[in-house]
């Protein structure tokens, strides 16, 4: 069973917990999403939008855990690649 897939949700928890440090992973990824989403990859946004997320705060955090559930992909809230 997949769930509903909310991109607002997932990229609005990403930006939320962007570090201020313009050098840190989680920056980086997030201008991946940006740029892919831009492109019409939604699917890929999503990933790095996910990732950044992890970088910033780590997968057991609540937030990550909304935004994976929000993301459509199934299972346990993990790290994705």
């Amino acid at each position: 069973m997949s769930h509903k897939i909310d991109h607002a949700k997932v990229f609005a928890l990403a930006r939320k917990h962007l570090p201020l440090d313009k050098t840190a992973n989680a920056r980086s990824c997030m201008a991946d999403a940006m740029r892919l989403w831009e492109e019409g990859s939604a699917e890929r946004a999503r990933v790095c939008a996910l990732r950044s997320l992890a970088y910033s705060v780590g997968i057991l955090h609540a937030d990550y855990t909304r935004a994976f559930n929000a993301s459509g992909i199934n299972g346990e809230p993990r790290l994705v690649s």
